[in-house]
């Protein structure tokens, strides 16, 4: 029969006479008969079933189905003899635009589902087609324009979708008004099983979901292997070049996470794929995997399409360029290793810079870019900068001195072609000193504190001492008396180095405060770091040794003690070896022209 029988048939049934007579609210009585299944209540209002409505516009029949978590033979008995009263309920909707099938599929009623797609085949008798009177129900959407196997497949009730399917496998099962489709639902919840019914009863089903994705883009993110060889088995090659809103084809998410197995096998399906980029920045798959540092997809990419590593993006940058931003020094050598590759090494992007004018403005260190021979460290961009240039021209204070450090080593030089750059390297710089002379004049407070602290303890130690004093009569009345102990000795000593250097470091901060010169301040500050740390290292050793000195007769307890206090020294060494270095040390060096006489660089 045609679609405008269908039509007309379903236009006699909305014809349910005057919508003002329409009942907002039941009695209590039919509505606890409604829930229990009880049809004598109704069986004298057979003319007025579809007047009798909740608030929502709930039939009876929507409250009977949402009542039951399992159907029995009672149930199933009140819905045939209420459909015989009134048979439009059948199709009747409440405000949400919900049918009684949307009811019984969202709440997984498989035999309610299975009743009613029945009845609409026996009732619709005036249609020949007996797929089309089971589309009756099919393809009814709610206001959110779904159908009752979306919302099956949303609660993931199996059965359910399952026998809808198979009622009507060609039916192509649309996007609601989100964008889902049926199987886009099902690989987004990662449930491969409905995926695999729908891909088999299903003839040609719509795969479409929100924001441009398909159910490969879904089965991808959830780097579901088994979920995703099956789409591409039905769905065929042409998917797999489907590209979201932003342009990213599944291939881009699986490059994005690193799910080599799912690049492996998107590619041995379609390799063409691999030289789609996306709309806004043109990367392709491999600059993805690059940028995130992914070395198995890499491999996986370049292994099965090796040109299309000569593909660039908007900005024209390559696969070396990417592997920067990485910051991983393991990616670069893997990509190294594919000789074809090593030509990309000195390819400039449209602002004519290089993978090491990258490293340089992004202060990364890729040591096997950077010590490779086959890279120019003399390539200058369109500004007429070299890498070491850009570097020093930029504002950063500490993350740059590395990168200084290592270009220089391999060879690089300042190229000198802009006069004006030099200028404007020497304000910086200088913008660069005064920037931190006053974050460290900002911490002066806290250093004399410390500083104050730690000379207070040791003086005060220094009169208050271990094991006391000897009271008894004679020439050693009033010494200590642990003073011809070696452990005392070294206390004492400790100690008074300790307080020494403390004072030695207010001395210094006092003094900065009030010389107004600022030529030699970052070598003065320093200097008072250096005697606190030390003072705190022997304000530590004369603690355990006096501590060792009273405790000598228990060797148990003294030796715990001391070993307790040793580990103070591990946090010590740490400060020594990484703090001083590298914040102060080097920037001295790197200023000693104008701050430093050379005496203390020879140091």
């Amino acid at each position: 029969m045609s679609s405008s029988t269908i039509e007309n048939a379903i236009a006699e049934e909305a014809s349910l006479g005057d919508p003002t007579e329409i009942i907002t609210g039941l009695a209590p009585a039919l509505y606890n008969a409604a829930v229990k299944g009880e049809i004598e209540p109704f069986k004298d209002k057979a003319e007025q079933l579809h007047l009798l409505l909740t608030p929502t516009k709930n039939t009876v029949l929507h409250i009977h189905i949402m009542s039951f978590t399992r159907e029995s033979n009672g149930s199933l008995s009140f819905v045939e003899n209420i459909l015989k009263l009134n048979s439009p309920l059948l199709r009747q909707v409440n405000n949400n635009g919900d049918a009684p099938l949307h009811i019984a599929a969202r709440l997984g009623h498989f035999n309610m589902a299975r009743f009613l797609i029945q009845y609409a085949k026996s009732f619709y008798v005036e249609i020949e087609s007996e797929v089309e009177r089971t589309r009756i129900l099919l393809e009814m959407t709610n206001d959110g324009k779904e159908t009752a196997l979306h919302e099956a497949v949303r609660y993931d009730h199996v059965y359910v979708v399952k026998f809808l399917l198979c009622e009507d496998g060609d039916f192509p099962y649309s996007s609601n008004a989100a964008g889902e489709t049926p199987l886009y639902l099902a690989a987004e919840r990662g449930n491969a099983f409905l995926v695999s019914h729908i891909l088999e009863l299903c003839t040609s089903p719509a795969h479409g979901g929100p924001n441009g994705r398909t159910a490969l883009h879904a089965a991808v993110l959830h780097n579901n292997e088994e979920m995703t060889q099956k789409i591409l088995d039905k769905k065929g090659a042409l998917v797999t070049k489907e590209a979201d809103n932003q342009g990213w084809t599944a291939l881009h998410y699986a490059a994005y996470f690193g799910y080599h197995g799912i690049v492996k096998m998107l590619l041995q399906f379609n390799t063409s794929v691999a030289y789609v980029a996306d709309k806004q920045s043109k990367r392709t798959a491999l600059h993805i995997a690059a940028g995130r540092g992914h070395i198995d997809t890499i491999k996986e990419i370049i292994n099965l399409c090796p040109d299309c590593s000569e593909l660039v993006d908007n900005r024209g940058w390559n696969v070396f360029h990417f592997a920067v931003e990485s910051n991983s020094d393991r990616v670069v050598s893997v990509m190294l290793e594919f000789p074809w590759l090593r030509n990309l090494l000195n390819h400039k992007d449209k602002e004519g810079n290089t993978p090491l004018h990258r490293i340089a403005s992004s202060h990364s260190i890729i040591y096997c870019l950077i010590d490779n021979n086959r890279v120019d460290k003399m390539a200058f961009n369109n500004e007429n900068l070299s890498a070491l240039d850009l570097v020093l021209k930029s504002e950063e204070k500490i993350a740059k001195r590395e990168v200084v450090k290592h270009l220089e080593k391999y060879g690089a030089k300042r190229g000198f072609r802009s006069i004006i750059f030099k200028e404007d390297c020497e304000e910086a710089r200088e913008k660069e000193y005064k920037s931190l002379i006053t974050e460290i004049e900002k911490s002066q407070e806290s250093h004399v504190i410390v500083a104050a602290l730690v000379a207070t303890v040791t003086f005060a130690a220094g009169f208050t001492m271990p094991g006391g004093y000897n009271g008894t009569e004679g020439p050693e009345n009033g010494n200590a008396i642990l003073a011809r102990k070696t452990a005392f000795q070294a206390f004492m000593i400790t100690n008074t180095v300790a307080m020494v250097l403390s004072i030695s470091a207010v001395f210094i901060h006092l003094s900065l405060a009030l010389h107004k010169d600022k030529t030699m301040f970052l070598v003065y500050f320093g200097l008072a770091y250096l005697l606190i740390l030390f003072a705190m290292g022997s304000m530590v050793i004369a603690f355990i040794t006096g501590t060792y000195a009273v405790l000598e007769h228990s060797p148990g307890l003294a030796i715990t003690s001391c070993i307790i206090a040793c580990f103070f020294f591990l946090l010590y060494y740490r400060e020594l070896k990484y703090r001083i270095g590298s914040t102060i040390k080097e920037y001295v060096q790197e200023n000693a022209d104008k701050v430093v006489p050379a005496w203390i660089l020879t140091r």
